[in-house]
Order: structure tokens, then sequence, then C-alpha cells
């Protein structure tokens, strides 16, 4: 899979009906919200306004803020309910010995036909290793890759549709730690995901300065030996770009850089 952020705005329309939304969607409202989803939803968008009704609806809106480097579903709502046709997939990964322990959810159990986790040693291209029947949400990958393995879940319903997880990399070595991503990036809400990969267990220190190198913020961060995903808050931070660094026992990580706008 090759993932391309777009360098410029693009027209976004939403359609969908009053049987797709969650318990909490209320579709009576006249403006809803549109953002991405990590595991939490980045509102980009407000005041959107609806079209159609009471069966059929439809949003027509222009998107500028992408979640680069991840996949991010795009979503509409009104706070606090998301609007979620079809499954969603969340995976985690544990590193044990040289094993990778795959775990995922998913928000909607009916209709799911089948899972197949999948690795890949690039992010990029992507192998099956397995065929699961949908009462299976956990996968053990004995024979895991020496250094980065990416992880993601493909789930194919009964009409046939496919569905992909979030990609979880787990680390296979004796020491280390990748410094993944942030999602999304740009910050649109005052909170991101950083999202580590360690090889072991461990304490390590996230550091944010800004483009000058000055000091904004650290966090102690307590690292579980796998896929590690850590809630960070920048609200007091004023637009710009900024760049986040690890560090740890074995010394500094590589540098990201993310825009706060």
């Amino acid at each position: 899979m090759h993932r391309v952020t777009p360098g410029s705005a693009v027209n976004v329309n939403f359609f969908y009906n009053n049987t797709e939304g969650n318990a909490l969607f209320n579709y009576a409202p006249a403006t809803v919200q549109q953002g991405f989803y990590t595991g939490v939803w980045n509102v980009i968008n407000s005041g959107l306004t609806q079209f159609g009704g009471p069966t059929n609806f439809q949003i027509t809106t222009t998107v500028n803020v992408f979640a680069a480097n991840t996949d991010a579903p795009m979503v509409i709502g009104n706070i606090p309910a998301i609007l979620e046709p079809g499954h969603f997939i969340q995976l985690t990964a544990q590193k044990q010995n040289d094993k990778s322990i795959l775990n995922w959810t998913v928000n909607i159990l009916a209709g799911i036909e089948r899972f197949f986790p999948e690795r890949s040693a690039n992010g990029s291209t992507y192998t099956t290793l397995a065929e699961l029947p949908a009462a299976s949400f956990s996968f053990t990958d004995d024979r895991a890759l020496p250094g980065l393995n990416y992880y993601r879940i493909k789930m194919i319903d009964k009409n046939g549709q496919s569905t992909y997880s979030n990609i979880a990399v787990i680390l296979n070595a004796q020491k280390g730690v990748e410094l993944m991503s942030i999602t999304p990036n740009p910050v649109v809400n005052s909170n991101f995901k950083l999202n580590i990969s360690a090889a072991q267990k461990s304490m390590m220190q996230m550091v944010i300065a800004d483009i000058q190198g000055r000091v904004m913020q650290k966090q102690n961060i307590n690292a579980i030996a796998g896929f590690n995903t850590v809630a960070v808050n920048v609200a007091n931070f004023a637009t710009g770009t900024y760049q986040l660094f690890l560090n740890t026992g074995e010394g500094r990580s590589r540098v990201l850089k993310f825009v706060v706008q």
C-alpha cells in the first residue's frame, strides 16, 4: 500500500443514511463535525451542513489537513458520537522474546467472515500470515523477522468487503527503541499520539523542543516490549513547527517534526 499526502486541498463528499450511525449519533442537528479517527477523534472541520433527510444525507466539504503517513479513517459526527459505517479494527502488539503477540478488537461483531494477519518488513508490501475464523481476535507470529516488523489485520465481512486495522510495529531485537510516527500531523486539536516500538520494557523520556531547540515539554514514558501508543497534549503550544525525540538508556532517538495548527 502506498500512501501519499495530497499537496493541496481536496473536495470530499459523504453519503450516508439514517441506519449507519452508532447509537449516539443524532441525525436531527443541521450541522456536524468532520475529522480523522486514530484511536481518538481529531476534528478538523466544524459546522458542516447536512443536506437531505430524513432517510438519506450528504455532506460536502473541503479538506486541507491530512493525517500524513498513517492510516486514519475520515469520519463525521456530532460530538461525542462518530458516524461509524462498517467495521473498525484496533490492533495492539507486544513482543515476547522473538515472538510478536497480536490482539485486536472490532467495533461491530456482526457480519465478520474471517481475519487475515499480515506482516511487512518495509511498511508497504504485506504478506498474509494466517486465515482465522470470525471468533479469533489474537495471533502469535513465532517467526518474526529480524528488525522492524509491520503488522496489520485484514478483515473480510460476509459481503466480501475488506477492512484494514491500524498498523502496529514490533522491533525484533535484543535492545533498542524506534520512534515511529506522530498522528495526526499536523496537530489540530491539541492532542496527538506518539507511536513507539521498543525491543524491551524500558523507561525513556520524551522531549519536545521548538525549531530553535528550546525545550518546551518533557514527559516520562514507561514503554512495554512491543508497540506503544502514548497520548500527548500540547494545548499550551503556539501555532508552529516543533521537534520531538526520545532520551533512552541507549542514547537519543531520531527526531520527528510536527506542526501545531
